[in-house]
């Protein structure tokens, strides 16, 4: 690992602990599972007390290869993905380039296209094996190399987007592992 992303991961963790325990950007919610109940976050505009991309039960079905922006603030957004046994999915994310929106600090590519604003880690699990993570690369970006996993038998997966810098962001998945053309 290298130092540039040792001080990324240490340094989000130190804001994630932070946030959480001032009151800041982390929803306790995000850390409901299906199956376990729970509120699961905000709305689908971020923030606010529930409504689309609350939970499981009203999360935002992703489209194969189309990307779905999003606004993200203190709640997380639950979205799925109808998933077939034997089939790999890739998932990206675009988010803002600058870490931790601190615009002095060097610009990283690898989070996004610098169309973005936002900061967020993603969640998976699979609806039917809640607390199962389907990725674990949860903090590290998703535009340049996407996380990706084969599903042994069809249903849901959830991914949970969760804030750790307010703004804008995209997301998007598909089948064959080349990121989607159309701008996010």
């Amino acid at each position: 690992m290298n130092n540039k992303k040792l001080f990324l991961i240490l340094t989000t963790a130190f804001l994630l602990i932070a946030a959480a325990c001032s009151g800041g950007f982390i929803d306790p919610g995000m850390i409901d599972q299906p199956g376990y109940g729970g509120s699961g976050g905000g709305g689908h505009g971020g923030g606010g007390s529930g409504g689309a991309g609350s939970g499981p039960g009203s999360s935002i079905k992703l489209t194969e290869n189309k990307w779905t922006n999003g606004t993200i603030a203190k709640s997380s957004i639950w979205y799925s993905i109808n998933v077939t046994a034997g089939n790999t999915y890739y998932v990206w994310w675009n988010t803002g380039t600058s870490p931790f929106g601190v615009d002095d600090l060097e610009v990283d590519p690898s989070y996004g296209d610098g169309s973005k604003t936002g900061r967020i880690f993603i969640m998976s699990q699979y609806s039917n094996r809640p607390g199962e993570l389907v990725f674990d690369e949860m903090f590290d970006p998703a535009w340049d190399t996407p996380r990706s996993f084969t599903v042994a038998s069809s249903g849901t997966v959830y991914l949970t987007a969760t804030p750790v810098l307010p703004g804008t962001f995209a997301i998007a998945y598909n089948r064959t592992g080349t990121r989607p053309d159309t701008t996010p």
